[in-house]
This record gives structure tokens, sequence and C-alpha cells, in this order.
């Protein structure tokens, strides 16, 4: 059995926090601007690689000397523990700035108590101050930020001597209780007297566990100024903390992303990376996993490919008289992104498997499209439930219409008779959303075999002018021949 297509079946997962460690995580050359600080906003579409790039700063920050790392992962995490956490003396943009500075601090400090060149003093005073970083969840860390006994108090009459500070759980000097911005004031000038050179980075992750609830208006009207107070969180103590190794970084989907509005905005442009994948590069990426795989590191594409395939072709297009490369054809039914192509490759290894074989044929690429297919309509599918509730109805419509390109009026003679099911969605309205996602695109009005879709470019407009098309990654699943 080949060897290779036994380590693709058992350890390749669409989810990189499912694969062992980070053996197959493949270095894009940007990775450095996060590294140094140059850059703290990494935005894209699900399935290009936010997790993984979190994951290996996670992994590899931890692995080297005078470099600390915490990832703050928000999926399963209630959500209404942040709703509830708002300065309301602020607009709804601001009101949450103050919250998730706050919570960097906190997980600077945190970082303090691992870093053996902290001075011990300072670190046992941490340890009293924060005792739920001692193996405690970010639930918990959110719960003492909110405890109204959680104060900070800085003794100026020593500063300077024995750590220069005083603090811990409801140590006040007056009767006034401190403010979460007096804590932050405080949190600041202990991290600017004792931080050293190592580098700290902070990783938001799973962002978007909260954005299928959108269809709830106060969850809703509290999310995005949620998240548009992190940006701007970090934006303030990049700025604050610009003399110090200080790296909060945020990975948040594209679609989430476009619905921030902000005045500033645009001056994060500089600092953000957008995650975009092209055919070479996702064939570069699959040459690095097959390279690890056989322990021969550095393959071109060509020769990884040879690893689990023989050389052949492919029949494609709507008459079958065209002939592709089976790994191009892989590609013209993915979105171009890394996850496709790890769920395609995977679904072909376990047929291999199963099937006791050592090399990738035709039949095997069309046997595993069909869960391929399966497995892209439900993950379409997650995604959507917030905007669109009845998304199953959706594939119903698509199905019945039974045909690749249709024409506005085909759905729209469909759409009328199940318009009850989207109540608050107008016809238009529902098919931008399915543009948005790419789950449908437009055909050129001149050229019928050229097809528009947004996973390619992010700025495309739908028209209803043209014909549409599905998505070919969903043609098995939704039975469209």
């Amino acid at each position: 059995m080949n060897t290779i297509i036994q380590n693709i079946d058992r350890q390749w997962d669409p989810e990189a926090s499912n694969e062992p460690d980070d053996i197959y995580f493949y270095s894009p050359s940007y990775i450095d601007k996060l590294f140094d600080g140059r850059c703290y906003y990494v935005i894209g579409r699900k399935g290009t690689g936010k997790t993984a790039i979190s994951r290996y700063i996670e992994l590899h920050s931890n692995r080297v000397n005078g470099s600390f790392s915490e990832k703050l992962s928000f999926k399963n995490f209630p959500f209404n523990l942040l709703y509830e956490s708002g300065d309301c003396a602020f607009t709804p943009q601001h009101q949450y700035i103050t919250l998730w500075t706050q919570l960097i601090y906190m997980n600077v400090c945190k970082m303090f108590i691992k870093n053996p060149n902290i001075d011990k003093n300072i670190v046992s005073r941490l340890q009293q101050c924060f005792p739920c970083y001692l193996g405690g969840k970010l639930e918990d860390e959110v719960k003492q930020m909110k405890d109204k006994n959680f104060t900070l108090n800085l003794n100026a009459t020593i500063a300077g001597t024995g750590g220069g500070f005083e603090f811990g759980r409801g140590a006040t000097t007056n009767s006034i209780e401190p403010s979460w911005t007096d804590n932050i004031s405080i949190l600041e000038t202990i991290i600017k007297d004792n931080c050293d050179k190592s580098k700290y980075y902070i990783v938001f992750d799973e962002l978007d566990e909260d954005y299928t609830n959108v269809s709830d208006g106060n969850c809703w009207n509290s999310y995005i100024p949620l998240l548009t107070g992190l940006f701007k969180a970090v934006q303030k103590v990049r700025s604050e903390m610009r003399e110090l190794q200080i790296f909060p970084i945020i990975f948040l989907r594209d679609d989430i992303y476009d619905l921030i509005k902000d005045n500033d905005k645009n001056k994060w442009k500089s600092k953000t990376i957008t995650l975009q994948w092209e055919k070479d590069s996702l064939k570069a990426m699959f040459a690095h996993r097959i390279s690890v795989d056989s322990q021969e590191m550095g393959l071109n594409f060509k020769n990884a490919w040879g690893k689990i395939a023989n050389p052949f072709q492919m029949p494609y297009g709507s008459l079958k008289k065209k002939m592709i490369e089976p790994f191009d054809y892989i590609l013209e039914k993915s979105l171009l992104r890394p996850r496709d192509i790890v769920t395609y490759t995977k679904y072909c290894s376990d047929l291999l498997v199963k099937n006791n074989s050592d090399s990738i044929t035709e039949d095997t690429i069309k046997q595993a499209e069909k869960e391929y297919s399966k497995a892209l309509k439900d993950e379409f599918s997650d995604e959507l439930r917030g905007l669109v509730p009845n998304i199953e109805i959706v594939w119903s419509i698509l199905t019945q219409i039974r045909k690749q390109i249709f024409s506005y009026q085909d759905f729209e003679q469909w759409f009328k008779y199940r318009v009850t099911y989207f109540a608050d969605i107008g016809c238009i309205k529902l098919l931008e959303i399915l543009f948005d996602f790419s789950i449908i695109g437009n055909q050129d009005r001149a050229n019928k075999a050229k097809f528009y879709f947004k996973y390619k470019d992010s700025d495309l407009e739908m028209s209803t002018n043209v014909n549409f098309v599905v998505n070919g990654g969903l043609l098995k699943a939704l039975k469209i021949s």
C-alpha cells in the first residue's frame, strides 16, 4: 500500500487544528509581516488558512526563545458575556474598545508569568492578581474582568523600588471604585515598566462563531460594534506600545469584515493581509504536503502528484470533448482554497485505502467528487443558516431548475412558489447572498464558456441581466447534470 496515500487518509484534515502539530503548514511569504508586527489584521474567506496561520504563530512562537503567544479562540464562547461588557459612555463603535484593550493587556501579563526573564517579584504579584490564568479558560478571564471586585492599584509612592507597584483584587487607595479605564492605565504602566525584549503575540481567532445568530436583531446590533471595537483596540495597543514587541493579531472572515463600517477602516489597509490563493500557490501548497509525507522536501508539483497518481487526463466541459489535467479538474470544482484541495484529496485517499489501491485514477476523482460536493454544500449551509434560515429550500430551487446555467426568470419562477419561506428576503436579495458566497456566479455575455465568481474577484457585483451559473463543485450534490 502506498504510504503517502495512507498518510493522507490518516493525517490530512480540512481543519488545520485536527492535523498533527504544524508539520503540513505551508509558510506564505507574508508570514514575516505578522511575526515582526508590520501587519496585524488577517482577512480571508472561510477555508483559506486563517486558523492554520494562527495555529502556526501559536506553536512556532512558543518554541522559540524570547517569544510567547496566547491564542484567544472564541469557538463555543458565550458572546453575551462580551455584549454585556460595553461601555455605554461611548458610541456603539467605541463601546467595546476598553473591553478588548484590557483583555489584550491581561494576556500580556499572563505571558509575563511564563517568562523566566521577568522579575520573580513581579511574577508573584501577577499570579495573585490573575489566578484564573493558572490553567483557566477565556470565559473565566472575561468573567474576572467583569467582577466588580477586580480592581488594580498602582502605588506611586514606591515607584522605582521593589518592582514599582502594588496591585491586587479590590486594592484601592480611596473610596472611589476604579473604572476599567483606570485598570487599563495601570496595566499599561506595569507592562511598560517591566516588559523585556521578548515578543508577545495575542491571537484572536474563530470570531465568526456568533455570526450564525445574526438573524437575531439584538445580536446583530451588538456583534458588528463588538468586532469594530476589537479592530480599534488592536490599533490603539500597537500605537501605545509601539516601542515594545507586543503584537495582537486578528483573524476574520472577509464577508464579516465587509460589514464593519468605520471612519478608520481605510487606515487599516496597510496593516491588513488578505488571503488570496491562485492555482500556482495551491499547487505549491499541495507539493509541500506531499513532500512532508514522502520525506523528500522540496518536491515540485509534477513530482509530488506523481507520487500518488500515474499520468492521465480527464474529459471536461459540457460536451466532455476537452481534456484537462486531473489536479486542474479538482481546482475547477474548488473555491481555490486549501480546504478544498485537502478535502478532495482526502476523499480520493479514502477510496484508495478501501480498495487497496496505490494510485489515483479518473474513476477515483469522479467518485470522490460526489462526497466532496456534499461536503461543500453542507459547508455553505452552515455558513448561510444565520442569513438564510431556510437554506434547504434554496437548494431545492436550484435542484428543480435542473440547469447549471439559468436566467433570473428561471429562478424567480420557482422562488415565487416558496416566497413564504423568505419573509424578509426578496428574490434579488436572495440571489445577491448566493452570489456573495460564490454559490452562483455570472456567465459572460459574449463568451459563454467564461464564468465570473466572487471567490476569484471580491469586488465583483452581481448582474441580473446575464445568466447565472451554479458553482461547479455543487453540481453532484444538487443532482444537476
